[in-house]
């Protein structure tokens, strides 16, 4: 005779089950609604806009102009008009809710936010435990009430802004690595600003051409100002603003480049040197120039 799973039977199930499987299947059993939110909820990414919601591969978007929301899931596309006379916040904390409202563990390999905290409607008391966290265009520190404090150090932290007002912040100095985004015309001001930061891993994404502020920061570390270790990566979608640093050094650094090799080393002290590279990467299908500076060891330097 069946008599049924136990709760620790269903939380072994629902803990390992795909993400849309599993709210599918909550959403037609109500045995298991009552105990699903009660359970550890593991996802991939997140991603939470004013307008949308993505959670692995559902979903949600709300289209203001017709009043309805868009729903997808594995490529299966649903529709359906939303409530009569329902605001667009009321839309959103309904769906908010619907999917992370009143889990006690969220689990998250990453988090992008990209509308600022006043715009969302997010559930009460919502903790999420993450790894990697992005930004763009809004500040993330207005989300840190939401995110639980067993997160930190994270393992990333993104940000795409053209304004890096909130670098000072101990989220900031104590992730592993750091990622930014940039399409400022003018770098100096935000390289300074990233110079004086104690990561020793940071990306450096950015779309204009800026040869000085590059050259700044290399000469920033002739002064003996980081650690042996340290690496900024200059990465660029444009070739010619990778070519254009090079170029440059080529001209002013020519006697430091290492013969049979693609490397300039340039000499801090006598234990340590500036290794810079440029390189080729395919950064998601798409292929990517990127200057890669590194602080060295003199050994290593010798060895290599």
């Amino acid at each position: 005779m069946f008599h049924g799973l136990t709760y620790p039977g269903i939380r072994c199930i629902l803990e390992n089950l795909d993400v849309s499987k599993r709210i599918l299947l909550a959403s037609r059993a109500p045995a298991i609604q009552r105990v699903d939110k009660s359970i550890p909820f593991y996802v991939k990414s997140v991603h939470i806009n004013e307008n949308y919601f993505f959670l692995n591969d559902i979903s949600v978007v709300h289209i203001p102009r017709t009043s309805e929301l868009l729903f997808e899931d594995t490529h299966k596309e649903i529709c359906r008009q939303v409530e009569p006379n329902l605001e667009k916040k009321e839309v959103l904390e309904k769906m908010f809710n619907y999917y992370l409202g009143g889990r006690k563990n969220i689990y998250l390999d990453h988090v992008l936010l990209d509308s600022p905290m006043s715009e969302l409607s997010l559930p009460p008391n919502l903790k999420l435990t993450i790894n990697k966290m992005e930004t763009r265009f809004c500040d993330f520190r207005d989300f840190l009430p939401i995110i639980n404090a067993r997160s930190f150090p994270l393992k990333e932290f993104t940000a795409r802004d053209n304004k890096l007002v909130f670098l000072d912040h101990p989220v900031v100095h104590s992730a592993e690595k750091l990622v930014f985004h940039t399409n400022a015309i003018n770098m100096a001001g935000m390289f300074h600003n990233i110079n004086k930061l104690p990561n020793k891993n940071i990306l450096i994404k950015f779309d204009s051409s800026d040869v000085i502020a590059i050259l700044n920061v290399i000469g920033n570390w002739l002064n003996g100002r980081k650690e042996v270790g340290t690496k900024y990566i200059f990465s660029s979608r444009f070739k010619t603003n990778i070519d254009e640093v090079l170029a440059e050094l080529q001209l002013l650094a020519e006697h430091f480049k290492v013969s049979g090799t693609p490397y300039f080393r340039i000499p801090i002290d006598v234990q340590s040197s500036i290794q810079i590279n440029g390189i080729v990467v395919n950064e998601d299908g798409v292929l990517v120039s990127q200057l890669v500076t590194e602080v060295i060891s003199t050994k290593k330097s010798v060895e290599t």
